[in-house]
């Protein structure tokens, strides 16, 4: 059956939830904001009696589906001077971070369930922009252009080690 919904729509929508699933898996929760301005989904420790954790991110999830690994290890993905500009900088009081989902050029693609699993395809890179200074002078509506290293995917233990705000372990070989 071909799927009729439009595939920018369909595309963001699986890349966020492939993001909930795995900070489910994490043991994580998060809070999707009513607005959506600049951030898609913050991501917390749930902390005693449904409180928050001391620890927590947001992200930017953006989704691609034409974009591929360079031979640098990166996925050079073209990020809108306004989005940039947003993530850039470190007077943030929480963490910000990028969040790109590789997604099959087909929609039809994007899961494949049976009675012993549910596989969702591709995967979640993160990247942080803390050191990149933002510029006021870009034009909000062209792009940037930052590389997201292959090595910074996301798992259920690499973005434990994110909230727990220790980059450094949230890596892959």
């Amino acid at each position: 059956m071909a799927l009729t919904i439009g595939s920018n729509p369909h595309q963001g929508h699986h890349a966020e939830g492939m993001l909930a699933a795995l900070a489910a898996s994490a043991g994580l929760d998060i809070q999707v904001p009513r607005l959506g301005y600049a951030i898609d989904m913050s991501i917390f420790n749930p902390g005693p009696n449904g409180t928050s954790g001391s620890r927590q991110i947001t992200v930017q999830v953006k989704s691609w589906s034409t974009g591929s690994l360079h031979d640098d290890g990166t996925f050079h993905y073209p990020l809108k001077c306004s989005a940039f500009n947003y993530l850039a900088g470190g007077g943030h009081d929480v963490r910000h971070y990028l969040v790109l989902c590789i997604v099959p050029a087909d929609g039809n693609d994007y899961a494949d369930a049976g009675a012993d699993r549910l596989k969702l395809r591709q995967a979640l890179y993160w990247h942080s922009l803390h050191n990149d200074t933002p510029d006021d002078n870009l034009d909000p509506e062209s792009t940037k252009t930052v590389y997201v290293p292959r090595t910074n995917m996301l798992t259920p233990v690499t973005l434990r080690y994110l909230v727990d705000h220790n980059e450094a372990l949230a890596v892959v070989p």
